[in-house]
């Protein structure tokens, strides 16, 4: 049994645990110590913000995470409550049950757009899964990928 919430301002270091933990595949950089501060003040500020979600077992333990934040470009230009999923990731011994989906459908049904950007290094398989729940491909650089979702599309 999984359960999809906001995240809360507690959760901060276990969805720190998962990032560590799939680092290398999303790749994020986890060294020096002082780009893992920003990235800890990061996931901590969006804790607190209350748009984030967490994957809980059955136990309640964090198995999974979807750091969500404003898209404040998009809110400016469209005047909009677009959001921005800025970091996922799942346990490796979570993975399989669709936590990742439910994470991100749990956005989706806020009805608002959504964005992303997938690291063309990302290692798993991120950019294909965001495909499959409807998201589109809005810009192609050599380092990254640019997503977008609205109900719209």
């Amino acid at each position: 049994m999984m359960a999809i919430r906001r995240a809360q301002p507690g959760d901060a270091g276990p969805i720190l645990d998962i990032l560590r933990e799939v680092a290398s595949e999303v790749p994020v950089f986890v060294e020096p110590e002082a780009r893992w501060a920003l990235l800890a003040d990061q996931v901590t500020k969006a804790c607190a913000a209350g748009l984030s979600r967490v994957a809980l077992d059955a136990a309640g333990s964090v198995i999974g995470f979807l750091l969500v934040e404003p898209d404040e470009h998009e809110r400016f230009q469209l005047e909009n409550g677009a959001l921005h999923l800025a970091y996922a990731g799942v346990t490796r011994a979570s993975r399989g049950n669709g936590a990742l989906r439910a994470l991100v459908t749990d956005v989706m049904d806020e009805g608002v757009p959504l964005s992303a950007n997938v690291k063309t290094a990302n290692a798993s398989e991120m950019l294909r899964r965001l495909q499959r729940l409807g998201f589109g491909i809005l810009v192609e650089r050599s380092d990254e990928i640019e997503l977008r979702w609205s109900r719209e599309q």
